[in-house]
């Protein structure tokens, strides 16, 4: 019994620390592992930012042209609003030579050729001597003189039509179709007019007042 304790202890005195090698040799294998793991872990993960870094640069980039085109576009947008607008005036200017050239063909010689409204007319419209006087002969003698003249290439300074009855100057002309061919003969006038004879560039002044003016006139 005492011989193989003591044998016992002889085998462990001659492998001293036989014990601990082994351990302190599966701590270092295992540190070892888990460093390589822990770098690995790293290099993936810094591969994955600069992935994502990569991929919000290239964002940026398209962000960046992107508002660039939405600038380029509104400036298109605005240049071609600027060429509709000329080709809008373009159009009502050519109407307008359009209708000049219509008037000329037709007319080599003019003549004032409304006709004359009856009294008889406006006295069975229910209107009182006071309004046809005033309102009504005084406008179509206005009308007419003032389409003469411009024919006529006459200078005149001030273009006033007016329908004011005396004594109630609130009351309006009312709009009768039979005057829309003086409303003609004044707007061809007007068109063709020419103000060459113009002293010192001094400007026209044109106004209409007291009377009724559908989309006819």
């Amino acid at each position: 019994m005492n011989f193989d304790t003591t044998a016992k202890r002889k085998r462990d005195d001659d492998h001293p620390g036989d014990d601990d090698a082994p351990l302190h040799a599966e701590e270092q294998g295992g540190g070892t592992t888990i460093s390589v793991a822990t770098e690995r872990i790293m290099e993936r993960m810094q591969k994955k930012m600069n992935d994502m870094n990569s991929r919000l640069s290239r964002m940026d980039e398209l962000e960046s042209r992107s508002t660039s085109m939405h600038n380029e576009m509104d400036g298109l947008k605005l240049k071609l609003q600027e060429q509709v607008d000329k080709c809008q005036l373009l159009e009502a200017r050519c109407g307008s030579l359009e209708r000049t050239v219509e008037i000329l063909v037709k007319e080599h010689t003019w003549e004032y050729s409304a006709p004359t409204i009856p009294t008889s007319h406006w006295i069975d419209r229910g209107f009182d001597e006071a309004y046809i006087e005033d309102a009504v002969v005084g406008f179509l003698a206005g009308i007419k003189e003032t389409t003469c003249k411009l024919r006529n290439g006459n200078w005149i300074e001030d273009i006033a039509l007016c329908g004011v009855v005396r004594d109630a100057e609130d009351t309006m002309m009312l709009h009768e179709d039979v005057v829309l061919p003086h409303w003609e003969e004044f707007t061809a006038a007007l068109q063709l007019y020419q103000d060459s004879d113009v002293p010192n560039d001094t400007p026209h002044r044109f106004s209409i007042s007291n009377m009724q003016l559908p989309s006819s006139v």
